[in-house]
């Protein structure tokens, strides 16, 4: 099956921080909640300066990293939607895998390199390999695709 979509910046935008928020609530959030007690436990508490350092230290430096990863990733996101011509990007949907095809080149990963499929109200982010994805729009992916997408990811 194959199918064009017509990407635009705010597409990436919104598909980089619903990446983002929900890898954090499935991976960070119990961490954050330990990081906020060990802070308060440095700023309220009475340990010994080498341990306030390091929990103060670690704390801030953390989100810090975190925040600017999703910034990097945004900005790469953007870099190659800026080298799209036209901003379009065909897909082809097969038994060999998914192939992209637009200004950037042409590429196909296999099916087993993708992991799982995120939806949210007007979108899908297909994910592979280490925390890559493919946004795809509901409104010009049709039910044949995000089935067939389904039945390779659950074979």
């Amino acid at each position: 099956m194959k199918v064009e979509i017509p990407y635009t910046p705010e597409m990436f935008k919104r598909a980089n921080r619903r990446y983002v928020l929900r890898v954090w609530r499935r991976q960070f959030f119990f961490p954050t909640f330990l990081a906020i007690a060990l802070l308060g436990y440095a700023l309220f508490g009475s340990p010994p300066l080498a341990l306030r350092t390091v929990i103060l230290v670690s704390t801030v430096l953390i989100p810090v990293l975190f925040v600017g990863g999703y910034f990097a990733r945004l900005k790469q996101s953007l870099s190659l939607f800026g080298k799209l011509d036209d901003g379009k990007v065909r897909f082809t949907f097969d038994d060999a895998g998914v192939t992209t095809e637009s200004a950037l080149g042409k590429s196909t990963l296999v099916w087993s390199l993708f992991t799982e499929l995120w939806e949210f109200p007007d979108e899908f982010l297909l994910l592979y390999l280490n925390g890559q994805f493919v946004t795809l729009p509901k409104s010009h992916v049709g039910d044949a695709v995000v089935s067939q997408i389904r039945a390779r990811l659950s074979a």
